[in-house]
């Protein structure tokens, strides 16, 4: 199977949610530390799956939309948001936005599954749709479709200014001491 078919009905179903995927209590954790970190005024969900943080975004009256490559997820997030706040893209081919046209861009569990020769591109593509960014990054070893592990101080050192990044186990609550920022230059 080609990796990017790997996101699809099984991978949300069977192999990576034993129980399915679904609007699990971390959403609840990570979305009230996303509000307190950016403080986001329109956001961008990349690697949004069923779109369940957009939906939290829309509910409080932010401009939010979705973007995942999955068919599997598409389907699944036309049912949980309305019209028009998801896209199905490849964020490798980069991200179909203008410039700074989100406030934050949010991204959880999805560099690990980038290939390391895309990475600079698609935090560069972040860096430009968005005006500050928080990432997650799962530091959980060789899980299925992870291409790029690393520590830390490796992501560190690439991610933009203007980001927080979130170090930790990403299939657990948010810690609250797991937070690095990286400032402007």
């Amino acid at each position: 199977m080609p990796e990017r078919e790997l996101y699809e009905e099984d991978y949300f179903t069977k192999t990576a949610y034993p129980g399915g995927y679904r609007d699990f209590s971390q959403h609840d954790a990570r979305f009230g530390a996303l509000m307190y970190l950016a403080k986001p005024k329109s956001l961008l969900d990349v690697g949004c799956a069923y779109g369940y943080m957009v939906g939290r975004a829309l509910a409080r009256g932010i401009h939010a939309v979705g973007m995942d490559i999955s068919v599997w997820c598409e389907k699944q997030a036309n049912v949980t948001l309305p019209e028009g706040h998801f896209i199905r893209r490849d964020v490798e081919q980069g991200i179909p936005f203008n410039d700074k046209e989100f406030d934050c861009l949010y991204c959880e569990g999805v560099l690990e599954h980038i290939a390391e020769d895309k990475i600079d591109f698609v935090l560069s593509e972040m860096a430009r749709v968005a005006n500050k960014r928080v990432l997650a990054i799962s530091f959980e070893g060789d899980a299925r479709g992870h291409l790029c592990m690393h520590n830390a101080e490796w992501w560190k050192q690439r991610i933009p200014s203007k980001t927080w990044l979130y170090m930790g186990n990403c299939s657990s609550d948010v810690d609250p001491f797991n937070w690095y920022y990286k400032g402007r230059k």
